[in-house]
């Protein structure tokens, strides 16, 4: 959807009455209060952008909607949450605006309580982070969300070989979901070093003095796994973004199944926010947390089957028996 029909018709919305009301006069005027970034570091520029396309389409388009002239309001607020915060208060108690518009993430959420206490629609037009519409129900946004362009770009780095990358991103919500998808796709994409895998398995078979071998299969995106797999066996899904509780007792409350059970652990950088929904939609599901601390993907794997074996291994309590 074109940025132009987003605020044409959140605009239309509000004129027209944006929750049940009593009917507003067509000479009414329609108020817009803005607060975006025109000065300060690093993101003056986009304010600057956001100012000038606004202005350039109602000098094209005219400034009124629904019969309702438009009085538009902007502001600096120089990126920084905290006056972002006061001018929007300022314009909902003060100015009476209609609608709110807002720039980047940081000050996105530092308003998302006004507005939605307001109950104002909010136009977020600069934010990257896929957080931000959840922080309150009047926001619409207007913008893109940074962290499936890294996921491109992490994949088309890998296929074009590059063996090491350095990250460099903002400290805040659209820097580290990006950082994020982009460490979890470049790490997927044909890594896997299957015939060390293979020797791994080897060296500790002969340490731990046992004959039976566990096959390492050829890697398979994750989508084509779950539907080659076993639906009727427990998938173990070990997800570092899943509330962190007691996971034995999770498992003793799930265990024993008759049908087996099946681990999974996600690469470095964790799963991709497409990819949770795939696997909480299987059939037999246990979303496991391993602990607050972040582990890399061979040590969590370690970890996980340590938790198993506690339940239904060597240290299972008496009368837990395997399925």
């Amino acid at each position: 959807m074109l940025r132009r029909t987003v605020l044409k018709g959140i605009a239309a919305t509000a004129a027209g009455s944006f929750i049940a009301r009593p009917a507003v006069a067509a000479d009414t005027v329609l108020k817009i209060g803005m607060s975006m970034p025109m000065t300060g570091a690093g993101f003056a520029a986009v304010g600057r952008q956001l100012k000038a396309a606004i202005q350039l389409y109602m000098q094209q388009h005219g400034d009124t909607v629904a019969g309702r002239k438009i009085e538009l309001t902007m502001r600096d607020d120089g990126g920084v949450a905290d006056n972002a915060r006061r001018i929007i208060q300022e314009m909902i108690v003060n100015d009476k605006v209609d609608i709110v518009g807002i720039g980047i993430t940081p000050t996105a959420l530092a308003i998302a309580p006004l507005v939605t206490e307001a109950k104002k629609a909010t136009l977020v037009m600069s934010s990257g982070a896929s957080i931000t519409t959840t922080k309150s129900p009047y926001f619409v946004r207007a913008g893109f969300i940074l962290s499936p362009q890294s996921w491109i770009m992490g994949e088309w780095a890998f296929k074009n070989g590059s063996k090491k990358v350095v990250t460099l991103v903002n400290d805040w919500a659209p820097g580290i979901e990006a950082e994020t998808a982009f460490k979890t796709r470049f790490t997927q994409v044909g890594r896997v070093n299957g015939e060390r895998m293979r020797a791994n398995v080897i060296e500790a078979a002969e340490q731990c003095g046992i004959l039976s071998l566990a096959d390492v299969e050829e890697p398979v995106p994750l989508d084509r796994y779950l539907n080659q797999r076993a639906v009727q066996r427990l998938l173990v899904f070990c997800d570092e973004a899943a509330e962190v509780s007691d996971p034995v007792l999770a498992l003793q409350e799930t265990l024993p199944t008759p049908d087996g059970v099946d681990i999974l652990i996600g690469p470095e950088g964790g799963f991709a926010e497409e990819e949770r929904p795939l696997l909480l939609r299987q059939p037999k599901i246990l979303r496991l947390a391993l602990g607050p601390r972040i582990l890399r993907a061979d040590t969590a794997g370690v970890a996980a089957l340590a938790l198993v074996q506690a339940v239904l291994g060597d240290w299972a309590k008496p009368g837990l028996k395997p399925g």
